[in-house]
C-alpha cells in the first residue's frame, strides 16, 4: 500500500515536471520567435489604417526584429504605433532603433515598464525631427 502511494506521488511529480519543462521550452524556443498578425476591422470603409506593435522585448535578436519590420513594410497602413516594451534593457536600444529606422511609415510610441530608464528617455528626446518618432 505504501509502495502504491509512493508510486502515485512519483508519477504525479514526473507529470508536473514534464508540464513545467514543456512550458519552459515553449516560452524559450517558440513564443520569442512568433509573430502574430491580427487584422481588426472597426469600420466598413476605414479612413486610417494603424499597425499596432507591443511587447517586442528586443534583446539582440536582430532577425526577429527585422522580420517585424519587413512585415510592417509589406502591410498597407498609414502609421505604426508601438505601445511599450520595445527593448528588454537600455543596452539594446541603439540596435533596436537602427533596425526600426528602416520602417517605411511614420512611427509613434509610448514607453512601457521595460523601457522606463534614463538612457531611453534621453535618447528619445534627442531624435531629430526628420526621423520617425518612437
Amino acid at each position: 500500500m505504501v509502495k502504491r502511494s509512493l508510486l502515485r506521488i512519483l508519477r504525479a511529480v514526473c507529470a508536473i515536471l514534464l508540464v513545467v519543462d514543456a512550458v519552459v521550452a515553449y516560452a524559450r524556443f517558440v513564443e520569442p520567435h512568433w509573430l502574430r498578425v491580427h487584422r481588426v476591422v472597426i469600420a466598413k470603409a476605414p479612413t486610417v489604417r494603424i499597425i499596432h506593435i507591443s511587447d517586442i522585448h528586443f534583446a539582440g535578436d536582430t532577425r526577429f526584429l527585422q522580420k517585424v519590420v519587413d512585415t510592417i513594410n509589406r502591410t498597407e497602413a498609414d502609421l505604426v504605433c508601438f505601445t511599450g516594451d520595445l527593448v528588454e534593457d537600455a543596452a539594446f536600444l541603439e540596435g533596436a532603433l537602427h533596425i526600426l529606422a528602416t520602417v517605411n511609415k511614420p512611427m509613434y510610441g509610448v514607453a512601457g515598464n521595460k523601457d522606463c530608464f534614463r538612457r531611453l528617455a534621453a535618447r528619445c528626446t534627442s531624435i531629430p525631427a526628420s526621423a520617425h518618432t518612437i
